[in-house]
């Protein structure tokens, strides 16, 4: 889809720059002092995470317009710090060391 749409890999419109790890907080609980989605989040859970992916992008059916706005959505989610590909898991990525 990506490529259908000229989009290469590494293009900045199809990534964010995620920061590598988090640090230990108060009461054991490991933090992201920015508030953002770390790299190790995404890793940890890749295959919930790029179900999530997989998901926004089939949404838009293809539609490169929407592919670019389902990517910038994207971005501005894990900018934000949410993580959508874990809600109604049992899965806490604040408990686990980055």
């Amino acid at each position: 889809m990506l490529f259908d749409c000229c989009i290469g890999l590494n293009d900045a419109i199809n990534g964010v720059w995620l920061p590598k790890s988090c640090v230990k907080g108060s009461k054991n609980l490991w933090t992201n002092p920015t508030g953002r989605t770390y790299h190790n989040m995404t890793f940890r859970t890749h295959k919930l995470y790029c179900e999530w992916v997989d998901l926004q992008l089939s949404a838009t059916g293809g539609d490169c317009k929407k592919v670019r706005a389902a990517l910038q959505k994207m971005r501005k989610v894990l900018i934000s710090g949410q993580a959508p590909w874990l809600l109604d898991k049992k899965i806490d990525p604040s408990k686990e060391p980055c």
